[in-house]
């Protein structure tokens, strides 16, 4: 049981030792032992990181072949660059997969990086009609209905976004 990753996915995976669950992308190799488990490859944000749930699952990195092993609350980035891997300890505030209950939620995230995942999540280019400071957004926004965003982001950073289609 294998699987090529682009993007996002939830994962719920019964343990079958004679059949082992592996995801994979250019990044890393996630061996899956049983458990559940988000997972976000974007090329443009240019790490991919993987949020534990329940369980226990392995991810190696496929440019330095470093691996970890992760446990409940944990999660673990890969720098698509370098291939390192860091493992860091998590909450669970439900972040991770606020997109499967069509929300994205942000906690002390960098103005420039909720740009990004809003332009990601819809597939369009965001431009600001003035420079903005890097202040943390903490909240959450529809990741269904962008007028909304536009216009809360807009409220909250003073600024007015304009949207354009990516090429």
């Amino acid at each position: 049981r294998k699987v090529a990753l682009s993007g996002e996915a939830y994962f719920c995976v019964t343990h079958d030792s004679k059949h082992p669950f592996i995801v994979e992308n250019n990044d890393f190799e996630v061996t899956v032992k049983g458990t559940k488990f988000n997972l976000r490859t974007r090329h443009q944000e240019g790490y991919s990181t993987l949020w534990l749930d329940e369980g226990k699952v392995d991810i190696r990195s496929v440019k330095t072949g470093e691996s970890l092993s992760l446990r409940p609350g944990q999660r673990a980035i890969v720098d698509s660059k370098t291939g390192k891997l860091s493992l860091q300890q998590t909450d669970y505030n439900g972040i991770h997969t606020s997109w499967l209950t069509h929300e994205v939620s942000f906690r002390n995230t960098p103005f420039h990086d909720v740009l990004n995942t809003i332009s990601a999540n819809y597939g369009l280019s965001l431009v600001l009609d003035k420079s903005v400071s890097n202040v943390p957004f903490t909240g959450t926004l529809p990741n269904n209905n962008l007028s909304e965003v536009i216009r809360t982001l807009e409220i909250v950073y003073k600024v007015n976004i304009n949207v354009a289609s990516k090429v």
